[in-house]
């Protein structure tokens, strides 16, 4: 993963556009359920990652629906990897 700097400096040049947001985080999760299949150990830092940059554009919450759509983690199980990430904030 790139720094997080970085990053915040590519989604200030897109003017924090947020589908761009939704889109960086999606291609994590979606590069992390490649590399470990169902397993959801990795999705915390995606998770956390997605509420840092979501709240430095000043957005309260987005609830990555792909992620459970798609069947790689539960719902309740999304929620519970939420709370720890925000824990960590």
């Amino acid at each position: 993963m790139k720094n997080m700097k970085q990053e915040i400096q590519v989604l200030k040049e897109s003017n924090g556009d947020l589908t761009f947001i939704l889109n960086l985080v999606k291609e994590d999760g979606e590069r992390l359920q490649q590399e470990w299949g169902k397993n959801d150990v990795g999705l915390q830092p995606v998770v956390y990652k997605m509420i840092k940059i979501s709240r430095f554009f000043g957005i309260k919450e987005i609830e990555p629906q792909f992620m459970f759509n798609s069947g790689f983690v539960t719902k309740e199980r999304y929620q519970e990897i939420y709370n720890e990430a925000l824990d960590l904030l």
